[in-house]
């Protein structure tokens, strides 16, 4: 998973995981070991004085338990492919507006097609433009993209990016793909929760086509699989749905995450324009050692890039 070239740094990182593993665990071992003594180097303000160390240790020198370096981000590693394939679906979440969000999307898609799976696409993309990409994936003429109402939109949140028409447009005559308009119609005023639409729609997709791999590609919010400050979140719904072969065994999500850079969205009194954007703290962007790689800890999984472009509106 590691890279050559990146031996030294490897070694490092294992050496600092391991020394940091040690002092928290001795630490531990004598907070244990005297539990009951009532010694007074023991008393309870010596409890509070281990707790930092242990808490520096277990920061400091803690990393993700695998990463893997991705070199190119829309040509991913079959290391990538091999520590998701048992999973039904995919949830990546991005903030809309940048150009390396969907370079990963679309090299999930690759690395799932190179492996001979045949692959669901869901965006967050309104329902009324399902026809305009199904024409698109046939003829390859992108005049029908630029005239979709998505890519026309008076209101903008970044969604309606050239980046995104960009990864519409790279799966042109792709075969055992197929592209999944998630969201609710863009009538104005349309009753309904986005979320639950989304999920509802992901749901029929996917019983629809049984053995596909489900990815679906949406604003970060949408893709978690437990509940949120926001309610039910399209991922949530998708994990806990009617749909017994996606459960939350089966369900995994993916957040793409930046120390910095910038994205191009809508920002209310602020106007629609560049902003700064960054996920991570600098201490923990520098644990990772790669500019671009794949981290997996646990539950959590990650696509991190050292930084993020803005991506104006297709139709700027």
């Amino acid at each position: 998973m590691i890279s050559r070239g990146s031996k030294t740094s490897y070694i490092s990182q294992k050496i600092f995981l391991t020394l940091g593993k040690s002092i928290s665990n001795l630490c531990l071992r004598i907070v244990k070991k005297h539990s009951n003594v009532t010694h007074k180097f023991m008393r309870p303000k010596t409890y509070l004085l281990l707790l930092p160390l242990i808490f520096a240790a277990n920061t400091f020198f803690s990393y993700p338990d695998s990463c893997i370096e991705i070199k190119d981000r829309q040509n991913l590693p079959p290391e990538v492919y091999r520590s998701l394939k048992n999973y039904d679906a995919i949830l990546i979440g991005e903030v809309h507006g940048n150009n390396e969000s969907p370079q990963f999307a679309e090299g999930m898609v690759n690395l799932w097609l190179a492996s001979g799976e045949k692959v669901l696409l869901g965006l967050e993309i309104n329902e009324d433009n399902q026809d305009n990409i199904d024409k698109f994936i046939q003829s390859g003429d992108f005049e029908i993209i630029k005239k979709m109402p998505f890519f026309n939109r008076t209101s903008e949140d970044g969604r309606s990016s050239a980046a995104m028409a960009n990864l519409i447009r790279s799966f042109y005559k792709k075969e055992n793909m197929k592209i999944v308009c998630l969201d609710i119609p863009s009538t104005p005023g349309y009753p309904g929760n986005r979320d639950s639409a989304m999920a509802l729609k992901a749901m029929a997709a996917a019983k629809a086509n049984p053995k596909w791999k489900l990815i679906t590609y949406t604003g970060n919010g949408h893709n978690k699989t437990e509940l949120g400050p926001y309610g039910y979140p399209m991922g949530f719904l998708l994990a806990n749905g009617s749909d017994k072969r996606l459960n939350t065994e089966n369900v995994t999500t993916i957040d793409v995450v930046y120390e910095g850079g910038s994205s191009w969205f809508c920002n209310g009194t602020k106007g629609c324009k560049e902003y700064a954007q960054g996920n991570l703290s600098h201490e923990l962007a520098q644990k990772y050692i790669f500019d671009n790689s794949f981290i997996f800890a646990g539950n959590e999984k990650k696509f991190f890039t050292r930084k993020i472009s803005a991506s104006l509106p297709l139709n700027n």
